[in-house]
């Protein structure tokens, strides 16, 4: 359950982050948006910006820490394990299997998609 949760709440920041920070080629419109200067930036604006800038480096770090935590747990291996052995019986019995997804080569190939990587846990 707590898998799921982690992963749907990954699915929906790792996208949102992309798009804010402008990786995501679908994003070109907004992309060259930021890319054309302001004609005269405030004070109040060049703060804001930079208020949004460590927002959003705070975000990605949850991310990528998150995703460690997923992908170099030590119960989320042995759940896998266990996953794939119960695959292997189940497909000797029925030869429509189909394999399981696992969660952690997922997560590590969502956050690729996006430029990002999971941290290591300390």
């Amino acid at each position: 359950m707590r898998a799921s949760v982690l992963a749907l709440v990954l699915a929906v920041l790792v996208p949102a982050i992309a798009a804010f920070t402008g990786t995501s080629p679908c994003f070109s419109r907004s992309a060259a948006l930021a890319q054309t200067p302001p004609n005269s930036p405030s004070r109040h604006d060049t703060g804001e910006l930079r208020k949004v800038q460590r927002e959003v480096a705070m975000l990605r770090r949850v991310v990528e820490g998150l995703a460690g935590a997923l992908v170099y747990c030590d119960d989320m291996a042995l759940r896998e394990r266990e996953c794939v052995v119960d695959f292997r019986v189940h497909a000797e019995l029925n030869l429509t299997a189909v394999p399981p997804a696992l969660v952690r080569p997922t997560v590590t190939r969502v956050l690729c998609e996006h430029g990002l990587a999971p941290l290591p846990l300390r």
